[in-house]
C-alpha cells in the first residue's frame, strides 16, 4: 500500500477533504505541538465525532500503547489521524493495526501473537517535525522498560499523509537538529543497506540531495526558522522515510536504541553519535568482512558518493555536517559510556550494515583513551553532561522506587539504602509531611516559608537551576558549615523534552578514579582542594571527604562562588569523565519524585524546554 502523501504550507488546512466521510476519529498526539500550531485548527473545525489521546511522550513506553488501544475498544473509531513527531505517528500505527484486537498488545509486539493482515479503520498521519520519516514507513519502535519492541507489518503503513511545513515553526532548536540528525542518517544507512533495492538507493540519494543544502543554511544559522527551509526539510525526510520502508536502517539505528532507552538520549541524536564512527569504519571494508552484495570496492565506492553529494550540498564532509547537528542538538562532546553491545549487535538492523560490526568495533572507536597523569597530558575530555532531549520515566525505570509516599519507617528505609530513593506523591503537602518525619526541614533564601522552593525558569534570575540550561553535578549549600543532610525533590509540572535527573554516588566516583586517575583522586580528596563562597559563608575543604575509607562528605558546584586548587583545576577534565562514567540518569514525570543523600551523592540536570517546576526540600 502506497500512502496519498500531500507536502507543502497549508495542506494540513486539507483535513477535512481527506477525512471524507469518516464519523468517529481518533487523534493520537504528543503533549504539544498538536496545540501550538494550526493541525488543532484543522481539527476543531471537523464535523464528526472526534476523540483524543493526549500527551504521547518521547520514546513512548508500552503502558502508553496498552491506555491508547483501550482507548480504541471502547470509542471503536473508524479513523486514526496521529499528529505530532515520531513518537506519536508510532504509536498511532500501533492503534491502527491493535485497536481492533483482544490480546495484550504486548504479545504482538514480541511476536508472540500473529498482526492481523488488514486493519479495519484508516490511518492519516501528520508530523510536526520533519526528520523520523515515521509517517512513511510500516514500522514502529516502543520500549518496555530498556528494552525495544517494534511493530513492522505492511498495515502499518499510513493511507495518507499530510506534510505540513508550518507545524514545525514551534520546534525546539535541539529537537529540530535530532530530528534532522535522523533524517540525515536515515538517507545514509538507506543507501549502503545490505537490503537496499535500486529504487530505494535512489531515494535515499535524492534524499540526501536534498537535505544537504538545507542542513548547511540550518546549521550556518543556527536555525530551522526559515519557512523555505521548513519545506525543504519535510521533503527530504519524506524521501528518507520512504527509501527506508522498503531498506530498513543499519547498524546505526541498531546501536542508538540502547542510548535512547538507558541514558535518555533523543533518537536522533543517538544515531548521529553512532553513525559518525560509521561512516570510517564501513569505508575500510575488507573482502573478509563484507556483507555488502557488491562487495568491498562497490560499498568504498557508494560511501564516497554520499560523501561527495555532501561536499557538494554543503561544503563539508558527512562527518563534520554531523558534528554540526549535534552542537546545535547540546550533544557535541558526548562521551558514548562503554558498555556490553553484544546483543544490541544481533538483531536484523545490525545485520543489514555493509560491513560486520562487533562489540569490540563499537568499544574501539566510542571509548576515551585511558588518562595519564601530568600537566602535559593528553586528557580524554572533559566528557561534557548531554543536554539534549531526553525520553520521560515511567516508574519501571526509577531507581529504588519505594511506592508512593507516604510510606511506613521512612527514615530508617533512607539510612538502609545507597542514599537515593524514588517515589510517587499526589501532592506537595504529602511530600512536604514525609520530609518533616525525617527531620527538620531548613529554609533556604528563595523558599516559601515552609521550606519549599520552587525550580523552575524565574524571570530576572541568572542562577542555573531557576534557568532552563543544565545544571552540572553539585551538592546543594556546600558553603555551609552544616549542608542540608537530605534533599526531597518532587516534580510538580514536567518539561516539554528533557530536564532528566543525573545523580553521582560519591562512592562510584572515587571506586573510578583510584582504578583510572589516582592523582585526580588525590586533587579532589585534598583539604585544600576548593574554596566554596557565599556572600553569608565560606568553606574551605575536600571535594571528596574519605575517612577510614568511607566517603562521609561531598561539596561541589560548578560557577562563580566556588574556586578551586590548581590541582583540582588542571585535573578537572578527568574528574568530570569520572563523573559521566558513574551518572545514573531518569526522567521524572509529574507527581514522582527522589530522596537523596546530599552528603554522599552529588546530582544535577539536564537542560529542558517548557515550564518545568521542581519543588525542593532540604532536611537537616
Amino acid at each position: 500500500m502506497t500512502p496519498d502523501v500531500r507536502i507543502g504550507r497549508g495542506v494540513v488546512s486539507r483535513l477535512p477533504e481527506v477525512l471524507g466521510q469518516a464519523r468517529r476519529v481518533l487523534i493520537v498526539h504528543g503533549r504539544r505541538s498538536f496545540r501550538a500550531g494550526p493541525a488543532a485548527t484543522a481539527v476543531d473545525g471537523l464535523a464528526t465525532g472526534v476523540r483524543y489521546y493526549a500527551g504521547v511522550r518521547p520514546n513512548p513506553a508500552l503502558q502508553q500503547v496498552r491506555e491508547a488501544v483501550a482507548l480504541a475498544h471502547e470509542f471503536k473509531p473508524d479513523t486514526i489521524v496521529g499528529i505530532g513527531g515520531g513518537s506519536a505517528m508510532d504509536v498511532a500505527k500501533c492503534v491502527a493495526v491493535l485497536g481492533r484486537c483482544a490480546a495484550d498488545p504486548r504479545s504482538f509486539l514480541l511476536g508472540s501473537s500473529p498482526i492481523p493482515d488488514r486493519r479495519s479503520v484508516r490511518l492519516v498521519q501528520i508530523p510536526t517535525i520533519a526528520g523520523s520519516g515515521s509517517e512513511l514507513t510500516c514500522f514502529a519502535t516502543v520500549y518496555f522498560g530498556h528494552r525495544k519492541l517494534s511493530l513492522d507489518h505492511p498495515s502499518a503503513r499510513a493511507d495518507h499523509v499530510l506534510i505540513d511545513p508550518d507545524l514545525a515553526a514551534t520546534v525546539p532548536m535541539p529537537a529540530a537538529a535530532a530530528s534532522a540528525l535522523d533524517a540525515m542518517a536515515q538517507a545514509v544507512e538507506s543507501a549502503w543497506a545490505v537490503a537496499a533495492t535500486v529504487e530505494s538507493r535512489d531515494l535515499a540519494m535524492r534524499a540526501l540531495e536534498t537535505l544537504t543544502p538545507v542542513l548547511a543554511a540550518a546549521t550556518s544559522g543556527r536555525t530551522f526558522a526559515e519557512p523555505g527551509l521548513r519545506t525543504e526539510l519535510a521533503r527530504g525526510a519524506a524521501l528518507a522515510g520512504a527509501a527506508i520502508n522498503t531498506s530498513r536502517t543499519t547498524a546505526a539505528h541498531a546501536l542508538s536504541y540502547a542510548l535512547t532507552a538507558r541514558y535518555g538520549i533523543t533518537h536522533g541524536a543517538a544515531v548521529g553519535l553512532h553513525l559518525r564512527w560509521l561512516i570510517g569504519h564501513n569505508s575500510a571494508v575488507t573482502a573478509t568482512d563484507t556483507r555488502h552484495p557488491g562487495g568491498p570496492d562497490a560499498l568504498r565506492r557508494l560511501i564516497d558518493d554520499l560523501q561527495r553529494i555532501c561536499l557538494m550540498g554543503a561544503g563539508v564532509p558527512l562527518e563534520t555536517m554531523i558534528d554540526r547537528l549535534l552542537s546545535m542538538h547540546g550533544a557535541d562532546g558526548f562521551q558514548i559510556p562503554r558498555r556490553e553491545w553484544h546483543e544490541d549487535l544481533s538483531g536484523g538492523r545490525a545485520l543489514n550494515n555493509p560491513r560486520q560490526v562487533s562489540h569490540e568495533d563499537v568499544l574501539r572507536n566510542t571509548c576515551v583513551p585511558r588518562r595519564s597523569s601530568g600537566i602535559g597530558a593528553v586528557a580524554p575530555g572533559p566528557a561534557p553532561t548531554y543536554t539534549g532531549g531526553l525520553m520521560k520515566a515511567s516508574t519501571d525505570s526509577l531507581p529504588c522506587f519505594i511506592g508512593e509516599l507516604p510510606v511506613p519507617d521512612l527514615e530508617e528505609r533512607i539510612k538502609a539504602s545507597d542514599g537515593l530513593l524514588t517515589f510517587e506523591c499526589g501532592d506537595e503537602e504529602a511530600v512536604l509531611r514525609a520530609a518533616r518525619s525525617v527531620g527538620e526541614v531548613m529554609l533556604h533564601p528563595d523558599s516559601d516559608a515552609r521550606g519549599v522552593t520552587p525550580i523552575r525558569l524565574t524571570e530576572g534570575r541568572t542562577d542555573v537551576g531557576l534557568t532552563t540550561g543544565e545544571l552540572m553535578a553539585h551538592t546543594d549549600r556546600p558553603a555551609t558549615e552544616n549542608p542540608p543532610r537530605y534533599l526531597f525533590l518532587w516534580c510538580k509540572r514536567g518539561s516539554d523534552d528533557g530536564g532528566e535527573t543525573v545523580a553521582y554516588r560519591g562512592r562510584d566516583v572515587v571506586r573510578y578514579l583510584e582504578e583510572h586517575d589516582p592523582d585526580t583522586l588525590t586533587a579532589v580528596t585534598s583539604s585544600q582542594a576548593a574554596i566554596f563562597r557565599t556572600a553569608q559563608y565560606e568553606h574551605v575543604g575536600p571535594i571528596i571527604r574519605i575517612e577510614d575509607g568511607e566517603v562521609v562528605s561531598v561539596r561541589l558546584r560548578f560557577d562563580r562562588l566556588i574556586h578551586f586548587s590548581w590541582e583540582v583545576a588542571r585535573n578537572l577534565p578527568a574528574f568530570l569523565v569520572a563523573l559521566e562514567s558513574v551518572a545514573r540518569r531518569f526522567a521524572l514525570q509529574p507527581g514522582q519524585g527522589y530522596i537523596l543523600d546530599n552528603l554522599t551523592w552529588f546530582h544535577g540536570r539536564t537542560s529542558y524546554t517548557g515550564d518545568r517546576e521542581v519543588s525542593r526540600i532540604m532536611v537537616a
